[in-house]
């Protein structure tokens, strides 16, 4: 198998930045947003190796966007139209708060929309936006990844992994199993290679 390291950075508008990186069974996540920095390792063989794309549109905020507009709108033609009226005033003063509203809105309903490839675990779940940077690097990342995960799955991890899962064995023995099917695995290739 491949060992190389194998990289990916995804940039997205108000969302920041993140990087993955897989190294041997290893995948290393980087996110960046503002100010904010937070770093996190897992193991591949906890990860399931078929992806879940994610897809959400928000909407009710798309809903709540359009009902402001129609009601500002409203409120401003109505307001003026009635100049002379005491409740053109309140109704200009509505009207342009829901104008300086919708910005607002429109940001959060920008925000809202979702479009992420998820891999999933039995308690953790990292989250790649799709096609970013590009189609071509996202699906070789992803076929990378894959193909990695259903590797380090193949060495015995899920048998111990459900063991731990399930309270049979604790995390010094999980760990110490772990570095055994390393050996055991390393001394295969060595025999083979001697033979």
């Amino acid at each position: 198998m491949d060992e190389a390291m194998h990289t990916i950075t995804q940039k997205r508008f108000l969302r920041g930045s993140q990087q993955f990186a897989i190294e041997g069974h290893t995948l290393r996540l980087e996110r960046r947003r503002g100010f904010s920095w937070e770093q996190r390792c897992f193991d591949l063989h906890d990860f399931q190796p078929e992806p879940l794309r994610i897809r959400h549109v928000p909407l009710g905020r798309i809903l709540l966007l359009l009902v402001a507009i129609a009601s500002a709108g409203m409120l401003l033609t109505w307001g003026m139209r009635t100049a002379h009226d005491n409740t053109s005033a309140t109704a200009v003063f509505f009207g342009l708060l829901l104008a300086f509203a919708i910005p607002v809105i429109a940001l959060l309903t920008c925000v809202g929309f979702v479009n992420v490839t998820a891999f999933q675990g039995a308690f953790i779940q990292t989250r790649l936006w799709h096609n970013l940077p590009d189609k071509a690097t996202f699906d070789e990342f992803l076929g990378v990844l894959s193909e990695r995960i259903r590797a380090s799955r193949g060495h015995g991890h899920t048998i111990l992994r459900d063991l731990r899962l399930a309270n049979i064995i604790d995390d010094q023995q999980y760990h110490q199993a772990k570095e055994l099917l390393k050996g055991r695995a390393s001394g295969d290739l060595n025999s083979q290679e001697d033979g």
